[in-house]
């Protein structure tokens, strides 16, 4: 009995409740909704101050984000285009070099063409690797880059061999310069060294030859004031690690 007296009462209350709500919206309806909107007016506008910092936060790490990924992607594009370019460039060369080749005309003598497939540093001081081997040269054969003198055959394997160029350390050569004959001596990376009479007239950038191909340009003198000599030193006219294509001449 006691809990329905209780239950009862509870029920009352939450009639009454509802009817005093429904009494106070049918009078003062209008004046209770201005007062929520004017109180509900500071409430949004302190979320908005404390929200919208965060929301901008958020907004601006998103178009960060998005920025810095678009940026990657538009190096990587840039780098892809770079070795096409570079690809595209080095198959022009390559194709002009061939041709070159091609056209060029020795009556008096055959020759191979060989790649150069390792230079210097990924080959020995002043070697060249090609690809031709024994079944079509043999040691000693000379070897042309463009009817310029350059080395000859020192090893041969089946598909490959091994170019010592003239300009290797203490190689010796005997060379035509200023309608005389000397005796040369390669100091490596391309280079030369000739010891000359002081009474022997040189000028830099003249040709230096070897029997009847040239090898190379005097690229500078050293005069000795003292004693009767002076020493010339020459190179290849070309920086030897540029050599894509070479020609060997059969001995």
């Amino acid at each position: 009995m006691t809990y329905h007296r209780r239950n009862k009462r509870k029920i009352n209350k939450k009639v009454v409740a509802i009817i005093v709500i429904l009494l106070l919206l049918f009078f003062f309806g209008s004046s209770i909704k201005s007062l929520v909107h004017m109180a509900s007016v500071p409430i949004n506008t302190t979320k908005n101050i404390l929200v919208t910092p965060f929301k901008s936060s958020i907004e601006y790490f998103k178009t960060k984000k998005s920025l810095i990924d678009e940026n990657e992607e538009l190096k990587n594009q840039n780098r892809r285009l770079s070795i096409e370019n570079l690809t595209i460039e080095s198959l022009k060369r390559e194709n002009s070099s061939l041709k070159e080749i091609v056209d060029f005309n020795d009556e008096t003598q055959d020759f191979f063409v060989a790649k150069v497939i390792n230079q210097p540093p990924f080959s020995p001081y002043d070697t060249f690797v090609v690809n031709i081997g024994s079944s079509d040269i043999s040691i000693g054969d000379r070897v042309d880059n463009f009817g310029v003198a350059i080395g000859e055959i020192e090893e041969v394997y089946s598909r490959s061999a091994i170019v010592r160029l003239y300009s290797s350390p203490n190689k010796n050569i005997f060379v035509k310069l200023a309608e005389q004959e000397f005796e040369a001596v390669g100091i490596g990376g391309g280079g030369f060294s000739i010891t000359i009479p002081k009474d022997v007239q040189i000028e830099t950038d003249e040709p230096v030859f070897l029997n009847e191909n040239p090898i190379g340009v005097v690229d500078a003198i050293e005069n000795d004031q003292t004693g009767a000599f002076k020493k010339v030193y020459f190179r290849y006219p070309f920086n030897v690690n540029d050599v894509n294509f070479v020609q060997i001449y059969k001995i």
